[in-house]
């Protein structure tokens, strides 16, 4: 899930701007490594206390799991390089299908633009926020 939020006269550069980062991952390794010691450290730190033992273990019961996939995790992002990322990157999300969602007033939208990216489809205020 993404979200950009901008003026309607900017929709055009918005959609666009959007849809390149999607298919085009930005590669930023010092990003990448930092998000890595954060996930280590957050595992290394975290405890599992009172109500969250049971929670927890319900939780991995549903999955399928019989064991802390924390450990998993753990294991898995030490050799988590920018490699693997961009391969999952095109395979999960550059290839995939897109929903857009644009809220606003349709006299102020650019329709043209947005047939651009696929089919329009109109909704009231009732689907969008159940009222």
């Amino acid at each position: 899930m993404s979200y950009i939020g901008t003026q309607a006269d900017k929709l055009a550069d918005a959609m666009l701007g959007m849809t390149e980062l999607l298919d085009v991952m930005p590669e930023a390794e010092a990003n990448m490594n930092n998000a890595k010691e954060g996930i280590e450290q957050k595992i290394r730190t975290e405890r599992l206390t009172k109500s969250r033992v049971l929670s927890e273990y319900e939780k991995h019961q549903k999955l399928g799991v019989n064991h802390d996939y924390r450990k998993d995790v753990y294991e898995s992002v030490q050799n988590f390089d920018m490699s693997s990322l961009r391969d999952f990157h095109n395979s999960h999300i550059a290839s995939g299908v897109r929903v857009v969602m644009v809220l606003g007033s349709k006299d102020d939208l650019d329709l043209e633009v947005l047939q651009q990216y696929g089919e329009i489809k109109h909704l009231t205020l009732r689907d969008v926020f159940g009222y």
